[in-house]
């Protein structure tokens, strides 16, 4: 078997009928089209970034295979040369070294959070806010609607308050974020970004949007600016240990 044609077919190193001839060919040697396949494959699975969902299983199968064919019993009338040994020797310990990988990598994969994950996970602990944001009427009550998780209704409260009351402020912000307007949201973390009392607030509240928008790295970079003696910082050390 040429390796060396198969590697170029495959790499469109060969002329144009020198194509068509190779496609002819597999298409009328069924071992040709299997040896094909099998080198296609593998040097996928060699190229692919590890993947321990799919990479892994994948990966043994084509080295169960390729091990079978090439260094289990075989009939003495099938030779492979020294260098096409050579190559599959290379072949096949790049193969093992990237499924070593995944196994190294898959405790990390497995144990890893997404975004979404995360962000439901602490929001209920980091968001709240006090009993200055409630409607004009004092009739409802916008904390109960946030409690509850209606945030639209508790926007809709929030919303017409014309204020400068940072705990109202950062309510609207959370409704914000979790009715899906991010661009409101980062305005008022921002105008709060030099107010004393609030500032390590709006910026764990704004490290939490990022998460909310799958942004982890602007979200790990936000979380690292609050101080350790804010009173914020051990919820945000958490976080950053999750990211």
């Amino acid at each position: 078997m040429n390796y060396e044609e198969i590697e170029k077919y495959l790499h469109n190193g060969l002329t144009e009928d020198e194509q068509k001839s190779f496609e002819q060919a597999i298409a009328t040697d069924p071992a040709l089209a299997a040896e094909v396949k099998l080198y296609k494959q593998t040097e996928q699975q060699l190229l692919a970034k590890a993947n321990a969902a799919a990479g892994e299983a994948q990966l043994t199968q084509q080295l169960t295979a390729l091990n079978k064919k090439y260094f289990g019993p075989k009939d003495k009338a099938q030779v492979v040369s020294i260098k096409k040994r050579k190559r599959l020797y290379y072949y096949i310990g790049g193969a093992a070294a990237a499924l070593l990988a995944i196994f190294l990598l898959q405790p990390l994969l497995s144990t890893q959070k997404s975004a979404d994950e995360l962000y439901a996970e602490n929001a209920g602990e980091i968001y709240s806010f006090g009993s200055s944001s409630r409607g004009g009427d004092g009739k409802v009550d916008a904390v109960s609607l946030f409690a509850a998780k209606k945030y639209k209704e508790a926007l809709a409260i929030l919303e017409p308050i014309a204020t400068n009351n940072g705990d109202t402020l950062l309510a609207k912000a959370v409704c914000y974020t979790e009715t899906g307007n991010s661009d409101k949201a980062h305005t008022i973390y921002n105008s709060l970004a030099n107010v004393k009392d609030y500032a390590n607030r709006a910026s764990l509240y704004k490290a939490m949007l990022y998460l909310k928008k799958g942004d982890k790295a602007n979200c790990r970079k936000t979380l690292e600016q609050i101080p350790k003696d804010a009173d914020q910082f051990d919820a945000a050390a958490k976080l950053l240990k999750e990211l």
